[in-house]
């Protein structure tokens, strides 16, 4: 089992734009990080290089002593990191049953059972809707869905990517209630990022400001970012300091 995630000084581009420049964290098992920031700071991209599905220009990832800079994005699979894309992607021909064994299109038939039996665990509102068709699906249904689809093969480490995107306040809250409860019963580690970043600092045990593809700011007391306006003193007032250099 992973017990630590660490990357060191990663930069990454698309084409010739620098897009993270010197990045460097850590997770530790059980885990929950909030990866927070504005629009353009590279916290998506950092989760595609964590995946696997960019390649770094510099800089090393490790999970415990393993280096798996070089490992290929089915290389990472196979080492317990799942990566769920901002958005969530569902088949919507197919039902709810069909989409969750999409996710353990290799395994026998009841390997295929046993691991969509402990997803439902956690997503227990989709029991009723195992025979109904994905297109049908309230968004916040097809969100748990598309996250459950991620997790049915039970990963060591989640790479979260904006899951509750789109959704009304109130899903929003039900979503990441989710991600809070996989990560207690199951010890989940997880990478959130989350533009709703009251809800997401509220479940997390650690949190970093990516800002201009760098670190503006960290803490391993999230909740120290929620109390006294120091959420926007500390991340929106290093925000701009970290604009204006």
């Amino acid at each position: 089992m992973m017990n630590e995630l660490r990357i060191e000084n990663i930069h990454a581009a698309y084409s010739k734009k620098e897009v993270l420049r010197g990045v460097s964290l850590s997770v530790k098992q059980g885990e929950i990080v909030a990866l927070i920031g504005p629009n353009g700071a590279g916290k998506s991209t950092l989760l595609k290089v964590i995946a696997g599905f960019l390649k770094p220009l510099q800089g090393n990832l490790w999970l415990d002593s393993k280096d798996i800079t070089s490992f290929a994005a089915h290389e990472r699979i196979g080492q317990g990191i799942a990566y769920f894309m901002q958005g969530g992607r569902v088949f919507p021909n197919l039902t709810v049953a069909e989409n969750l064994e999409m996710g353990l299109a290799t395994l026998s038939l009841q390997n295929k059972k046993d691991g969509i039996s402990t997803v439902l665990e956690i997503f227990s509102n989709l029991k009723v809707s195992l025979n109904r068709r994905a297109g049908l699906l309230s968004g916040g249904e097809r969100q748990a869905l598309a996250l459950a689809m991620v997790l049915v093969r039970r990963p060591h480490l989640l790479l979260a990517d904006e899951p509750s995107v789109g959704l009304s306040p109130k899903l929003v809250q039900r979503l990441l209630g989710k991600i809070h409860e996989l990560n207690s019963i199951w010890g989940t580690t997880i990478l959130l990022v989350e533009q709703n970043i009251r809800e997401a600092l509220n479940i997390a045990h650690g949190a970093l400001a990516l800002v201009n593809g760098e670190v503006a700011l960290e803490t391993v007391q999230p909740e120290e970012w929620l109390t006294n306006g120091q959420l926007e003193q500390l991340f929106l007032g290093r925000t701009q300091e970290a604009i204006a250099k």
